[in-house]
């Protein structure tokens, strides 16, 4: 696809695994911010019909050069099917992008920083931890790869984030499995003595 043909899109919807304050890490590397949408049924149509037609108008310039003819079935459309086991049974589109760059005249890696607005387009404080539930629009940048037979289709390249409605991520005691009992109103916890 030239250049001059591509476009951003945006993709609102609620969130899951919202990464994109600092980089992700898997085996001990670091994977750059990603962030799963998953948008209303309707919306979710509309955007795969785009995907779907950039995929086709970028498929033979990506196949070109290629010795083999993609497998049926494999076109990654910016997310995977919902697995049966899934509890919402929701379609997320997974955005990704890396969090530095190396300088060419430097060698210094220079980190990136995503632009994340609140619902009336200020930026959040950083930091802020956006937790699963909340509601999202995610700008992305849509790109037409193919690897083999059976690695294909159209990436999401995640350049920023508004954050329409927060559902703040907070990890407590019971999120850690604990049991947790519920205080009386004119109870204190044996801390609240404490001096520090």
């Amino acid at each position: 696809m030239a250049k001059k043909d591509v476009k951003t899109l945006n993709i609102k919807g609620v969130c899951k695994w919202a990464k994109v304050w600092e980089s992700g890490e898997y085996n001990g590397k670091l994977t750059g911010y990603s962030i799963q949408v998953a948008p209303e049924e309707k919306e979710t149509e509309k955007v795969l019909k785009e995907l779907l037609g950039i995929w086709n108008q970028g498929k033979d310039e990506v196949l070109k050069d290629k010795n083999f003819k993609p497998k049926e079935g494999y076109l990654y459309l910016g997310g995977t099917e919902p697995d049966e086991d899934e509890e919402d049974q929701a379609r997320y589109f997974k955005a990704k992008r890396i969090h530095e760059f190396k300088d060419r005249q430097t060698g210094e890696m220079i980190p990136i920083t995503l632009p994340i607005f609140d619902a009336y387009g200020v930026p959040m404080q950083k930091g802020t931890l956006i937790g699963n539930g909340s509601i999202v629009t995610m700008n992305v940048l849509p790109t037409v790869y193919a690897v083999k037979k059976d690695t294909y289709g159209v990436s999401l390249k995640l350049l920023a984030l508004q954050v329409n409605k927060l559902v703040e991520y907070k990890k407590d005691a019971s999120s850690y499995g604990f049991e947790v009992e519920e205080l009386e109103d004119d109870e204190s916890t044996p801390f609240d003595e404490v001096e520090f």
